[in-house]
């Protein structure tokens, strides 16, 4: 995470943070893989003043998952 915190703060130098596609890929990698991070991922899309569909998609995926994997291990 402290990687993907670092390309953050370089793309809001460099401008790139307002690019609504590199945003979204950012809140991707956050939501939904496994050393990410969903409150940073929260963070990065109430940021975002133009949020892709992919982008708003992103943590709903990851809660689906979360409650996927929580039925399952109760079963």
């Amino acid at each position: 995470m402290s990687d993907l915190k670092q390309i953050h703060a370089q793309s809001i130098k460099s401008g790139l943070a307002s690019d609504p596609f590199f945003t979204a890929g950012l809140i991707a990698f956050c939501a939904l893989e496994t050393s990410g991070s969903l409150s940073y991922a929260h963070h990065l899309f109430s940021q975002t003043p133009n949020p892709t569909s992919f982008a708003c998609n992103s943590p709903t995926q990851i809660a689906a998952r979360t409650a996927m994997r929580s039925s399952s291990t109760v079963a």
